[in-house]
């Protein structure tokens, strides 16, 4: 039974009937900021070397790296946080998998995605391992993601037709972890076996028109954290292994060498064979050698230092070993040994992995770009202008999209502006700051200047140099400087402060936590507390914001009654005047609420985004979702199911006073008094920060980088001499969930006695669906099944003659 890798869809136009609810979402465009210095993975090809990284793909030109292609989520498809394996085919095409993202393929013009079915037609998501054999056919190794220990595939690429091997010709049910190359042309799958998710299995394929399986019995080694590499040596030997020893296959005999029986560490990480046959197998701190039967330990602690530990192991063409560390790489032949850290011109010392070029040099991956050697000389390989680390903690935008960011990545904090499509780098040197200070957030100025907060006061660039502004009292070694907000008054920021009332029996300090807020103008500061009515208590003030009055409001978790701790809630100043409203929903006790952030209209209205509320005294807890404050009162907006119960994240509302939120199980909603939108983030990871700007567009940020989302208009007119378009078209239910309708209606408006078109496209511009039939003037309601379209947005238009109508459709699953 031949299973295709492609589900194309069925989509069919069927009987006609009337549209019931319409919620149309925005359609926008989507562009990825992010970070691709951390090196995964490497492909070489005659004229470049690719680069693969969870921030991005980035295609190098081999004599000017200065040249280079940047592929992100947004182009390829994939969920590239998740990256794990690529392979290059005998076609020169890419190929690219993820852990949760799937299959894509780029063949030098357009990216594709496959969608992968097991034999039972169950969906592979999680891609464990790419390999293209000698005959041009691609291997993968995958199975579905979250659903405990699925049965696992195999599949073959070949004349493009994929093929899902099956259990009886794996004669194992095996959760394949890597494919190696046999000495004739053979494939080799290594992984674990799914009767005890603990033995090490290798099976071979042979190399004919049909596949077929020899399975290597008995070669069960105790895998326990499933780590496994295997290798074929000069003389043909395959070996394979695990961290506690590994085994030689030799004329169809096998051998074992167990750790505990054979002077090997009881945890190994990997081996390198040369074309002689000459094998090496480290454990970090030691590799060893096998002489005869015999390991012989190699302790090079010399070398590599006692703090050092390796993490790849390379035989060069001719012959040399290399080692890959921490701290760097080092060479050793015979009795010649060298060592290169970032000294020398390495991109980092902390070395993932070593490859062969195709020149006789040598290409390291690292934390923060590729390292090549040609024998001689260093040279680092990567793009400069970008954002330092996908980790964002904090950033902040203008209407012109001049953006000011802080990122986390290699045990450091950075401060990056980015506008004129440019990035700049700040790091604690250049801020004034000791490495020990934490970062907390960061502010725009209109100038184009900056604030930052961080845990010993403010700092303040002005376009030349940064300056430091702290408050001089006795709590200030113990403050937090947090959240920060400017306006045309001055600088609003919150604190935290633990102030020390006490020891323990042992000693350890015994700690009051006071937050406060502050304004700074001048040089000058002014603090309020609770002696001015902001009962912040423990938790501390979580955000700022300013309505159309210039109030400020901020906001604290709420504490029950019965608690020790101080009840907080939602706080308005105005000037000296402190207000303060609970936090209840009708229906519930005072509880504990998770305030996440809030978020102040030009229409007056106030925004709260929670997450769940827990704790009231019957038990029941309740979900959080969104609440609106009119002054008044609250309007709690989880009503009719409208909104997940597992909470909003952050929040922010655009110039036309409409909510953009995101959230736990749809990442991104846009509410208006029409309903709730969705709309697919490229991230895999959840948003931690949202901003509208006036341009109109949406700022994102999570723990994969910065994203910014566009409107663009969702009726296009193709006449240019008309004032309005002609077509128009609406479709329901939208979203559309499959538990609860299959069917996508659409509603059009048509203009003339030309044929109408009807397409979908994903957000690649992959067509995936296209019918034309006859029309005429007035309204029709059609229907197409949807059934074999994957979850996710995509772009429903009708064409009649030069006239055109768009929509966005999201589809869940």
């Amino acid at each position: 039974m031949k299973i295709q890798s492609l589900l194309h869809s069925a989509l069919l136009l069927g009987t006609l009937f009337a549209s019931q609810v319409v919620l149309t979402a925005q359609e926008g465009r989507w562009q990825l900021f992010t970070n691709t210095w951390n090196v995964l993975e490497t492909i070489e090809t005659d004229d470049h070397y690719w680069s693969f990284a969870q921030g991005g793909i980035v295609r190098f030109d081999k004599d000017d790296p200065a040249d280079f292609v940047k592929y992100t989520n947004i182009e390829t498809g994939q969920l590239l946080e998740t990256f794990s394996a690529a392979c290059l085919d005998s076609a020169g095409t890419i190929w690219v998998g993820s852990r949760s993202g799937g299959l894509s393929s780029f063949d030098g013009v357009a990216w594709r995605q496959h969608q992968l079915l097991s034999f039972e037609g169950q969906i592979l998501r999680h891609v464990a391992a790419l390999y293209t054999d000698p005959d041009g056919r691609v291997w993968i190794a995958a199975r579905a993601v979250n659903s405990g220990f699925p049965e696992p595939s195999v599949l073959v690429v070949a004349d493009n037709e994929v093929r899902v091997l099956t259990n009886p010709e794996l004669h194992i049910a095996l959760m394949v972890h890597r494919f190696v190359k046999g000495r004739d042309n053979s494939t080799w799958a290594v992984g674990i076996s799914l009767a005890d998710h603990r033995s090490l299995f290798a099976i071979r394929f042979k190399s004919a028109n049909h596949l077929f399986a020899l399975p290597v019995d008995g070669l069960e080694l105790n895998t326990g954290n499933n780590r496994v590499y295997a290798s074929v040596d000069g003389e043909g030997d395959f070996w394979c292994g695990s961290e506690s020893g590994l085994a030689r296959l030799r004329n169809d005999e096998l051998e074992h060498f167990p750790a505990a029986s054979h002077g090997l560490p009881d945890f190994l990480s990997g081996m390198a064979v040369d074309n002689e046959g000459d094998v090496q197998v480290y454990n970090g701190h030691h590799y060893y050698h096998l002489q005869d039967t015999d390991w012989q330990a190699r302790d090079k602690q010399d070398l590599i230092g006692s703090s050092n530990r390796i993490t790849d192991m390379l035989f060069e063409d001719s012959g040399r070993l290399w080692l890959a560390t921490l701290q760097g790489v080092a060479i050793i032949e015979d009795d010649t040994e060298d060592f290169f850290s970032t000294a020398e011109g390495l991109p980092a010392d902390w070395i993932y992995a070593i490859v062969n070029t195709k020149d006789e040099g040598i290409l390291c991956r690292t934390a923060n770009g590729l390292g090549l050697f040609d024998l001689q000389s260093w040279r680092i390989i990567r793009n400069d202008n970008e954002v330092s680390s996908n980790l964002i903690i904090d950033f902040d935008a203008d209407d012109e999209d001049n953006l000011w960011s802080i990122a986390g990545g290699n045990g450091n904090t950075f401060v990056n502006s980015y506008g004129n499509g440019r990035w700049s780098k700040f790091g604690n040197e250049e801020i004034g700051l000791d490495d020990s200070v934490q970062l907390s957030h960061i502010i725009h100025e209109r100038s184009g200047g900056a604030w930052l907060s961080h845990d010993i006061g403010v700092s303040h660039f002005n376009g030349a140099a940064w300056t430091l502004h702290s408050i001089e009292d006795t709590l200030q070694p113990y403050r937090e400087f947090r959240f920060m907000l400017l306006d045309e008054a001055g600088l609003w920021l919150t604190s935290m402060s633990r102030y020390p009332i006490g020891e323990t029996q042992s000693g350890a300090p015994i700690v009051r936590p006071i937050a406060q807020l502050h304004f700074f103008k001048d040089g000058e500061w002014t603090s309020y507390g609770s002696a001015e009515g902001l009962n912040a208590g423990a938790s501390g003030l979580r955000n700022l914001c300013r309505d159309a009055d210039g109030n400020i409001w901020t906001s604290a978790w709420q504490i029950s009654p019965n608690s020790e701790q101080t009840p907080g809630g939602l706080f308005k100043i105005d000037g000296n005047d402190i207000q303060e409203f609970d936090l209840i929903r009708p229906g519930y006790e005072r509880q504990e609420l998770l305030v996440n952030q809030i978020a102040c209209g030009e229409d007056g209205r106030v925004w709260i985004a929670f997450a769940d509320w827990i704790g009231s005294s019957d038990g029941r807890g309740s979900p959080g979702g969104l609440s609106v404050f009119d002054g008044t009162k609250f309007q709690h907006l989880d009503d009719e199911g409208r909104l997940p119960a597992e909470g909003v994240l952050s929040i922010d509302i655009n110039a036309d006073n409409e909510a953009f939120f995101s959230m736990a199980k749809f990442q991104v909603a846009l509410l208006r008094d029409t309903g709730v939108s969705r709309i697919t983030a490229p991230f895999a990871s959840f948003p931690n920060k949202m901003q509208c700007r006036a341009n109109a567009s949406l700022w994102l940020s999570s723990s994969a980088g910065l994203a910014r989302y566009s409107k663009i208009p969702t009726s296009l007119n193709a006449l240019g001499g008309q004032s309005a378009p002609t077509l128009r078209m609406r479709l329901a239910p939208n979203p559309l969930i499959s538990a609860e309708s299959r069917s996508l209606q659409l509603r059009v408006q048509t203009a003339s006695f030309a044929p109408l078109t009807i397409s979908i496209r994903d957000l690649r511009g992959v067509m995936r669906f296209q019918h034309t039939e006859a029309s005429g003037p007035g309204p029709a309601v059609l229907r197409i099944d949807l059934d074999g379209l994957p979850a996710g947005s995509y772009i429903v238009q009708a064409r009649q003659g030069k006239n055109l109508a768009a929509e966005m459709l999201t589809i869940v699953r």
